[in-house]
C-alpha cells in the first residue's frame, strides 16, 4: 500500500506545480487577490484506479514595516 500512496503523493505534487505554472506569467493586477487552482485527476497504480484532486495556490504576504 506505501507504494501507491508514494505515486500517488508524487503525482498530486507534480500536477500542482503545473496548475499553478500558468498564473506565473501574467502581469500582477492592481489588487492582487490570494488565487488557487483545483484540478480532477485519476491516476491507475497496479490495477487500481485512483481518482485524486490537486489543488496549487498563492498567499499574499505583506510586510508591514
Amino acid at each position: 500500500m506505501r507504494p501507491i500512496l508514494a505515486k500517488l503523493m508524487l503525482v498530486s505534487l507534480l500536477t500542482a506545480g503545473l496548475a499553478g505554472a500558468e498564473e506565473a506569467g501574467k502581469p500582477p493586477e492592481e489588487a492582487p487577490q490570494p488565487r488557487s487552482s483545483t484540478t480532477r485527476h485519476e491516476v491507475r497504480i497496479d490495477g487500481q484506479t485512483i481518482p485524486y484532486r490537486a489543488t496549487a495556490g498563492w498567499l499574499i504576504l505583506k510586510d508591514e514595516e
